[in-house]
């Protein structure tokens, strides 16, 4: 079996293998990850691409002082970002109507949330993110997934920090209202999931 330092070395050298190898072992798992903020599988599969010719190009950098997925994933992420800017700047920007619309969530809500989530499995919490309108599951799962700070996310999404605030407590609020559908269907129960 390859090493991680033999497969970046024989990528860095430009070896058809080596690259193969390293595509096929981290896209299908950067693909998810994309998907976590595209839904479009075909746009999807553009940006893995650019994605890819990304981290060939800038392997050289790579100084082994983290794991080699972490740094792809990062790759990944902001070549996602950059597209959505590119082709959707209009329905990713959060605006200020979005601001004056949303009342902040109280944390101690976040308690049923994650009661919520310790119910389901992880292909019914991908599949209530991915319901989440962009803009809002943008900032979620930077926040969440990626552990992003609202000051990276402000500066990455080109907005204010209260807007990202904001916007991840928006998220939470409908992401509540999808968990709580999902529970309700698989526990057959009509008028809603009791708290425990």
């Amino acid at each position: 079996m390859v090493s991680e330092k033999e497969l970046v070395e024989g990528c860095q050298k430009q070896q058809n293998y080596a690259q193969k190898m390293l595509y096929k072992k981290y896209a299908p798992e950067m693909k998810a990850v994309c998907l976590m903020y595209i839904k479009d599988k075909d746009i999807v599969k553009d940006v893995i691409q650019d994605s890819f010719i990304k981290v060939f190009e800038n392997l050289h950098s790579y100084r082994f002082d983290g794991p080699l997925g972490a740094w792809i994933r990062k790759i990944v992420i902001n070549t996602t970002l950059n597209h959505l800017r590119k082709i959707k700047k209009t329905e990713t920007q959060i605006v200020k109507e979005d601001y004056e619309q949303i009342e902040i969530v109280d944390e101690t809500d976040d308690e049923d949330l994650n009661e919520m989530i310790y119910d389901l499995t992880g292909e019914d919490l991908h599949y209530a993110i991915s319901q989440l309108p962009e803009k809002f599951r943008i900032v979620f799962s930077l926040f969440y997934l990626e552990d992003y700070s609202h000051k990276e996310i402000a500066k990455k999404l080109d907005i204010g920090e209260t807007l990202s605030r904001v916007s991840l407590n928006r998220s939470k609020k409908i992401l509540r209202g999808i968990l709580l559908d999902i529970l309700t269907i698989k526990n057959g129960d009509e008028k809603g999931v009791a708290k425990k």
